[in-house]
């Protein structure tokens, strides 16, 4: 469809009843996370309230090779970047320490997660083990195709992780300011950072922006005032222009009818 309808943010309706205890750090693999850009001065905040809607919407995915951030929009629907489950072949979970999740399940992803000190990630809502992802036949075909940098997670709707957290509108829209909250690969282990600004142009498949992004933080939703996700933070691009001189600049996918029709063909449990 060309006119994307909107969905709604909702907030989280309860607390978990089970808050974990902090999870000692783990080597993800930090070097080998994908550079993406920081434009001096870094305005980057760590973010210490992860548990409180709308950051507890947002997650951190373990990962080899360094993690990623997603986010919900619907009780067990999530967004994440495509190349933070396949580049060139699927890539391997990482189970964190402490699995104490409710049911048994594994880490894959911990929403809300934080770490206020450097060294003590705690890890509000438990973490959850995802059943099924589901990336575009796009990117699987090149891994380096940034307009199918996109997909979706999902969790058994007996846990429905949303309901704790809540989650995230989504909304096709280009003007006025975006938050973008996510997990820095250049931060410590469940550091979430906190930051915000305004796209610059749109190209193609992408909006481009100069909001500090880093590794880590790909899959991370920038979202506005009525916390509708109107783009997923992607890749970096540079440049070179014709007097030689080379230009930064970062890209998120746009929420678009393409990513729109995607999440309604193939997410199950998404408003």
């Amino acid at each position: 469809m060309t006119v994307v309808p909107t969905t709604d943010a909702h907030a989280p309706q309860a607390m978990a009843s089970q808050v974990d205890a902090a999870v000692p750090p783990v080597n993800l693999g930090a070097g080998q996370l994908e550079p993406l850009h920081i434009f001096p001065p870094d305005e980057r905040i760590n973010a210490t309230w992860g548990s409180v809607y709308p950051m507890s919407a947002t997650g951190h995915q373990f990962t080899t090779g360094g993690g990623c951030s997603t986010f919900l929009i619907g009780p067990t629907t999530g967004v994440i970047a495509a190349h933070c489950l396949y580049k060139y072949g699927w890539k391997t979970p990482v189970v964190a320490p402490n699995n104490q999740a409710p049911g048994g399940y594994s880490t894959g992803i911990a929403y809300g997660a934080y770490d206020s000190t450097g060294s003590s990630p705690t890890t509000p809502f438990s973490r959850w083990d995802e059943i099924s992802v589901t990336v575009p036949n796009g990117w699987i075909a090149t891994s380096n195709d940034w307009t199918w940098d996109f997909a979706i997670i999902e969790w058994a709707p007996v846990h429905n992780p949303g309901n704790y957290t809540g989650w995230l509108g989504t909304e096709s829209s280009f003007d006025g300011y975006r938050y973008l909250y996510g997990y820095s690969g250049d931060k410590p282990i469940c550091t979430s950072m906190f930051r915000g600004g305004t796209m610059a142009y749109v190209n193609s498949a992408e909006y481009v922006h100069y909001v500090d992004a880093i590794g880590g933080d790909s899959g991370g939703a920038f979202y506005n005032a009525a916390y509708r996700a109107t783009c997923i933070q992607s890749a970096e691009h540079s440049y070179t222009d014709v007097w030689g001189n080379i230009h930064n600049e970062n890209w998120c996918r746009r929420w678009d009818s393409a990513t729109y029709n995607f999440f309604d063909a193939y997410a199950v449990n998404w408003p």
